[in-house]
């Protein structure tokens, strides 16, 4: 379940906000604010709080488990000459392919590169065969990441868990 969005979560811990503080925020506001307007007495109030503080623990404790698994980018170029899983036309990856299975799996992508599609073996996934950019998945545990072998350098691109 990817109910969070890496890029969103991410915008927020550089601001400086922290996910724990939002939610707190927004849940006492919406407990707080109807049943101060209803007046019915401090107990009333004292307990809906206390649901509150217990939903957003149980909230943050959840939120902290989540694990978000994303492209990242290594700034890097190379290639690796075939141990292509498949590939997609994007000039970067596809996230449907970045999760707890394919983590620490390595993509290479070019923006404008006409041929060199993956054949053999036969990919589990393809592109649309166009010119332009498209992104090539590595198998798996088949790339000696200290021998780039491959003649058209790419952007490299690898498969991690993003912390929240």
């Amino acid at each position: 379940m990817n109910f969070f969005s890496p890029a969103i979560l991410s915008a927020a811990k550089d601001a400086g906000i922290s996910i724990a503080v939002l939610v707190g925020i927004l849940a006492v506001f919406g407990v707080a604010v109807p049943l101060i307007a209803k007046n019915d007495g401090p107990r009333r109030w004292i307990v809906g709080f206390s649901v509150v503080i217990v939903s957003c623990l149980l909230f943050i404790f959840w939120v902290a488990n989540q694990e978000v698994y994303q492209w990242i980018d290594t700034k890097g170029y190379a290639d690796w000459a075939g141990n292509d899983e498949g590939w997609t036309d994007s000039d970067t990856p596809d996230p449907k392919y970045c999760n707890r299975g394919r983590e620490g799996s390595i993509v290479t992508c070019w923006r404008n590169r006409p041929s060199g599609y993956p054949t053999n073996p036969p990919p589990v996934f393809k592109g649309t065969n166009g010119i332009g950019p498209w992104c090539t998945y590595k198998i798996q545990g088949n790339v000696n990441f200290g021998k780039a072998d491959g003649g058209a350098q790419g952007r490299v691109y690898i498969c991690g868990r993003v912390s929240l």
